[in-house]
């Protein structure tokens, strides 16, 4: 697609940073086992429903997020011109691995209290 053309340009160009995440949009949510690492999967079709992503610390625990304002807790999620997600607020893992982190722009932006604040995403 044309945005996918124009954001390789701009990070090959160096304009921009190459993004970790990139958004795709789909009707159904995903099934088990086959959720691309390095994508923001948004359900839903008028209305965002729910936003699918591997965790980035590399444990492979599926993230979902709910989008839906009548939900507790839920997120928003924009998605620019260039196909690059961020979603607010933050995203916390209570469990497991205990990640927390931002999403903005497809880049992870890990937080101070997350185990994984010296480590570049993988």
């Amino acid at each position: 697609m044309l945005h996918e053309w124009v954001r390789e340009l701009l990070v090959s160009l160096r304009f921009i940073r190459k993004p970790q995440y990139v958004a795709i949009f789909v009707t159904d949510n995903p099934a088990p086992g086959t959720l691309p690492r390095g994508q923001l999967v948004v359900v839903g079709g008028n209305t965002w429903k729910w936003a699918y992503l591997l965790c980035p610390c590399g444990c492979g625990e599926t993230i979902m997020l709910s989008l839906s304002p009548a939900r507790r807790p839920s997120w928003k999620v924009k998605v620019d011109m260039l196909g690059r997600p961020t979603v607010y607020p933050s995203i916390h893992q209570t469990e497991g691995c205990r990640s927390h982190f931002w999403l903005r722009i497809g880049i992870i932006q890990w937080c101070s209290d997350s185990p994984f604040i010296n480590q570049r995403s993988r």
